[in-house]
């Protein structure tokens, strides 16, 4: 019969891998969407994510290393805090495959128009969907390379709409 601790093993154990498991999803949509064009994306929470990984990764390492009893659950957060190095990075970028947003890759045959306002909100209308996405903003020193890219790889009968 195994003992509430070893139970407890095999649970950070799934935690652990799940972890690791999602960090390298996330690199493997990044290398799908093949090489960055251009980055115009800001994640508030970079600060954030990047100090709490290396909380993690510290703990874990320490924990992992300095106790036999808890060597699993201390590799499990270090799987954790390394997902949050991955999460950190994550941005708003056109890529070569389209543009890779917050939760998935869009490519560039989706998009039917773009719009890009005064205050360089960038929102696209999408084949699938036919409504108006909101991306997030572009600053004001990147808004003409970010049309002029964008308007080189929508398809030419989308067009833009474009109030500048």
């Amino acid at each position: 019969m195994l003992s509430p601790h070893r139970i407890m093993d095999w649970i950070w154990l799934v935690i652990g891998l799940i972890w690791v498991a999602l960090a390298a999803v996330e690199v493997r949509k990044r290398h799908r969407a093949g090489a960055v064009l251009l980055d115009i994306g800001y994640n508030p929470q970079r600060e954030m994510q990047l100090g709490f990984g290396v909380l993690l990764v510290a703990f874990g390492f320490c924990a992992a290393v300095t106790s036999s009893r808890y060597r699993i659950q201390g590799l499990a957060y270090v799987a954790w805090g390394m997902s949050q190095f991955a999460l950190a990075t994550h941005r708003l970028q056109l890529r070569q495959a389209g543009i890779f947003g917050r939760r998935k890759l869009i490519r560039w045959e989706e998009i039917l128009e773009y719009s890009l306002d005064i205050k360089g909100q960038l929102a696209l209308k999408l084949r699938q969907s036919q409504k108006w996405t909101s991306l997030g903003r572009v600053d004001f020193v990147q808004r003409q390379e970010v049309c002029d890219l964008l308007a080189s790889r929508v398809p030419a009968a989308a067009g833009a709409r474009n109030p500048e």
